[in-house]
């Protein structure tokens, strides 16, 4: 029983030094040139050591993504399903750039494309359960008289994540510093603020 504690602890250090070192990798070479020898390299691994835990270099970006939405429902349980619907929306969207600061947001790039590429693969891992907890926030909100009801879940969620995915694209193309630019937060709250009653 020890011996398999061990190894659960030793195989729970390899997966994150292997995230690490791909974070790192990220910011100085980028995802797509990198190899998966580059990063058993750098972790000190051999190539077989790293198949055992991942199928492919892709396989990390799904890891990210299925990390991607177990962040977002342990937000939703700890902090979200307690709070004033409106207030609940800006802090997704606040953890939303968050998230993107501290998890290597190029990475994105090529995780966005995979997953188009390979989505029926993506989809059986895991649903992306983000839009799910929007539309649940919004839902509860227009039921308790929180949030206007002369819009569509549909049509808030989706403005919603046209702002994200939109952060996301100037962060790529223009301007890295737009994640992290509390000005630009405010005017996605005030824009949400119009949503409520």
């Amino acid at each position: 029983m020890k011996r398999q504690i061990v190894v659960r602890e030793r195989d729970n250090a390899t997966i994150e030094a292997i995230r690490a070192a791909v974070d790192n990798m990220v910011e100085e070479i980028g995802f797509d040139t990198m190899t998966v020898r580059d990063i058993c390299k750098e972790v000190g691994i051999t190539v077989g050591t790293f198949y055992h835990y991942f199928s492919s270099k892709n396989d990390l970006l799904l890891d990210r993504y299925i990390r991607y939405t177990k962040f977002f429902e342990d937000c939703y349980e700890k902090e979200l399903c307690c709070m004033n619907e409106i207030d609940a929306l800006k802090l997704i969207v606040k953890k939303q750039m968050e998230y993107g600061q501290s998890r290597v947001f190029e990475m994105y790039k090529r995780y966005y494309q995979i997953m188009i590429d390979e989505s029926d693969r993506w989809a059986e891992v895991r649903p992306d359960s983000v839009p799910v907890l929007i539309d649940n926030i919004i839902r509860n909100g227009q039921e308790k008289g929180t949030i206007r009801s002369d819009f569509s879940v549909r049509e808030i969620r989706t403005l919603i994540f046209s702002i994200m995915n939109g952060l996301a694209i100037e962060y790529f193309t223009v301007d890295k510093s737009v994640l992290s630019d509390p000005g630009i937060l405010n005017i996605i709250e005030d824009c949400i603020d119009r949503f409520a009653i």
